[in-house]
């Protein structure tokens, strides 16, 4: 249905599963032209950039997302891509935004940890870890990152009390 943007994003969708990712972007782009503030348009293009490494361009489009959306969880997968690039800032920069629209979800606190270790601003890290397992004190691999970051920091003692900490968990059956 021309003028649908229902349909050119299945449309679109139908060639990017296909292989067709020329196509694909053309009639992605038809859609954001009928509606510029569709978020759901706006993931398949960045799919779409990915497919084809065009990973700036994927960054823009998620930028464009979190600008329409900033609650909009699609939008921070910026963050991966920045860390993928060695953009440790602009990671950081997505994850405390993230943070600020999510406060109550591990994983985005998490992956700021993960940003900030990589900067080497292994405070800021140590507390998205503390945050993170705040929220989920089960989740064994939050308990890991803080070991992670730890052994990254040079702390080691604190890195082998919480393995040995980590032992003592009891194990699903």
């Amino acid at each position: 249905h021309p003028g649908d943007v229902n349909s050119y994003i299945s449309l679109s969708e139908t060639y990017f599963l296909s292989g067709d990712s020329n196509k694909a972007l053309e009639t992605i782009k038809k859609a954001l032209d009928i509606a510029p503030t569709n978020t759901s348009a706006y993931a398949l293009l960045v799919r779409i950039y990915k497919k084809e490494g065009a990973m700036d361009k994927a960054v823009e489009a998620l930028k464009q997302v979190l600008e329409y959306d900033p609650k909009s969880l699609t939008g921070y997968e910026a963050g991966v891509i920045y860390i993928d690039q060695g953009k440790f800032d602009d990671a950081v920069a997505v994850y405390q935004k993230a943070v600020e629209n999510y406060p109550g979800l591990a994983a985005m606190h998490f992956q700021l940890a993960v940003a900030c270790q990589l900067k080497g601003d292994y405070m800021q890290a140590i507390n998205s870890c503390k945050k993170a397992i705040e929220l989920e004190p089960d989740n064994v691999s939050l308990l890991l990152g803080m070991v992670n970051v730890l052994m990254a920091q040079g702390d080691f003692a604190q890195a082998k009390a919480r393995v040995k900490f980590l032992r003592h968990i009891p194990q699903d059956t």
